[in-house]
C-alpha cells in the first residue's frame, strides 16, 4: 500500500514539474518492484525533466529488453534517441511503435519534429497530418504542421494552421511560442514578441519562448535582423546543402583572392567582395555572443537571459575587450615595434576565436556535444594562452604557433558543425 502511494505521489510531482522529488518517490517504489514497467517509465521521465537524457535513454533501453513490443516503451526510446541527436535511430523506434499501435498521435508528432530538424519539411508535414487525422487537436502536430508549411512557402495554409492551433488551445505556452517563431521568420517582430510574452506569462520556464523573445529583442538591430534572415534561410536547407553553400563560398573567395590582381578594372570590385565576405564571415561567428553582451544592459533582455548565458556573455565581454586592445596595439604602433604589432594581431585574433569557441559549446544542446566541444575548446584555449605568453619573448615560435592555431580554429569550426 505504501509503495503504491509512492508511485501515485511521483506521478503527481511529475505533473507539477518537481522532477527531483518525483525521482525519489519512484525510486522508493522500485525498491519493492525493480521491474515495474510503469515505474521505470516514470523514472525515465524524471531524468528527461532534469535534462539527464543519457540516463533516461539507459533506463528505456532496459525497458525495451523487458518488452520489445510495447508501443509506449518504443515511443519513449524514440524520444530519448531524438533528444540525444540520434535522429535515424529515433525514427526507427517511432516507426516500430506505430507498427504496434498506429493510433499514436504523439509518435506521429515526434516524427514531425525529427523530420523538421533534418530539414525534411515535406515528411514533417506528412507526419503532422497523419497525427492530426487521429487527434485534430494534438499540439505537437499542429505546431509542426504550421512550421513545416512556412518552410515550404505555403503561407496562407500556415496562417490557417496557426489560427487552428491557437483556437484549439489558447492557453498552451508552446503553441504561442511556435506561432511566435512563425511571425519572427516572416519579419513580424511585434506580433512575435506578443506571442513570446504570452508564452512566458503562461509558463515562465518555457525555454523555447525565452530563446524566441531574445531573438526578437536582438532583431531590433538592423544588422542582426539581416543575420536572422540568413539563419532562417540556412535552416531551410538540408545539411548537405548547408555545407555546399559554405564550401562554395569559401572556394569562390579563395579564387577571387588569388586572381584579383589579374582582373584589371574589376580588381577593386573583387577586393571589395573579399572584404565584405570576411566581415560577414567573422560577424556570423561572433554576432550571437556579442549581442548577448549588449542584452546584459537591456532593460528587459537582462531579465530573460539565463544564468549560464549571463556567465557566457561576461566571459565573451572580457575576450572582446582583449581583442579591442589588440586592435589598438596593431594600428597605433609603427613597423619598428613589429613584435608588439604582432602581439596586437594575436590578441585580436585569439579574442575573436575564443569568443566563438566559448559561445559554441555554451549553445550546444546535446550533452555529448557539449562535452566534446568543451574538451576541444579547452585544448584550443591552452594553445591561445601559450601563443600570447611567447609573443614577446619568443616571437619566432609565436609566429609558427599562430599559423598552427589558424588551422586549429578552422578544424574546430568543422568539428563544432558536425556535433549537432
Amino acid at each position: 500500500m505504501e509503495a503504491n502511494r509512492a508511485l501515485y505521489k511521483s506521478e503527481h510531482l511529475l505533473k507539477q514539474e518537481r522532477y527531483a522529488e518525483a525521482q525519489k518517490e519512484v525510486q522508493s517504489y522500485l525498491a519493492t518492484d525493480p521491474e515495474s514497467i510503469a515505474a521505470l517509465l516514470l523514472l525515465a521521465q524524471t531524468h528527461l525533466g532534469l535534462k539527464e537524457h543519457e540516463n533516461a535513454d539507459k533506463i528505456v533501453d532496459n525497458l525495451v529488453q523487458l518488452d520489445p513490443s510495447d508501443p509506449d516503451i518504443l515511443y519513449f526510446k524514440g524520444l530519448t534517441q531524438a533528444l540525444l541527436g540520434k535522429r535515424k535511430e529515433a525514427l526507427k523506434f517511432l516507426d516500430n511503435a506505430l507498427a504496434y499501435n498506429p493510433l499514436m498521435p504523439e509518435a506521429h508528432g515526434l516524427k514531425a519534429v525529427v523530420f523538421f530538424e533534418k530539414a525534411e519539411f515535406e515528411k514533417s508535414l506528412e507526419a503532422a497530418n497523419a497525427g492530426l487525422e487521429i487527434d485534430p487537436e494534438n499540439e505537437m502536430c499542429l505546431n509542426h504542421r504550421s512550421r513545416a508549411l512556412l518552410k515550404l512557402g505555403h503561407e496562407e495554409e500556415q496562417m490557417e494552421a496557426d489560427h487552428q492551433a491557437l483556437k484549439s488551445n489558447p492557453m498552451n505556452p508552446h503553441t504561442h511560442a511556435s506561432v511566435g517563431y512563425s511571425e519572427l521568420q516572416k519579419g513580424n517582430y511585434t506580433q512575435a514578441k506578443d506571442h513570446f510574452r504570452e508564452a512566458l506569462r503562461l509558463d515562465p520556464n518555457n525555454e523555447f519562448a525565452r530563446h524566441g523573445i531574445l531573438q526578437t529583442i536582438k532583431a531590433t538591430n538592423l544588422f542582426y535582423r539581416l543575420f536572422l534572415k540568413y539563419v532562417f534561410w540556412m535552416q531551410g536547407l538540408k545539411p548537405q546543402m548547408r555545407w555546399a553553400v559554405v564550401i562554395i563560398g569559401y572556394l569562390l573567395i579563395q579564387g577571387l583572392n588569388k586572381y584579383a590582381g589579374e582582373l584589371g578594372a574589376l580588381t577593386p570590385v573583387a577586393e571589395l567582395i573579399i572584404v565584405l565576405y570576411m566581415i560577414f564571415a567573422i560577424s556570423t561567428w561572433i554576432i550571437g555572443p556579442v549581442s548577448n553582451i549588449f542584452l546584459r544592459f537591456h532593460s528587459f533582455g537582462k531579465l530573460v537571459l539565463s544564468n549560464d548565458e549571463i556567465k557566457t556573455a561576461n566571459i565573451c565581454a572580457v575576450l572582446m575587450t582583449g581583442a579591442i586592445i589588440g586592435a589598438v596595439l596593431l594600428f597605433s604602433l609603427d613597423d619598428e615595434q613589429i613584435v608588439y604589432q604582432n602581439l596586437g594581431i594575436y590578441m585580436l585574433c585569439t579574442g575573436i576565436a575564443m569568443t566563438v569557441v566559448i559561445s559554441s559549446f555554451a549553445n550546444a544542446t546535446l550533452e555529448k556535444s557539449k562535452r566534446n566541444l568543451k574538451l576541444a575548446g579547452t585544448i584550443f584555449g591552452i594553445g591561445c594562452a601559450l601563443l600570447l605568453l611567447t609573443a614577446v619573448t619568443l616571437p619566432g615560435l609565436a609566429l609558427r604557433m599562430f599559423n598552427w592555431l589558424i588551422y586549429g580554429f578552422i578544424g574546430y569550426q568543422f568539428f563544432a558543425n558536425s556535433q549537432e
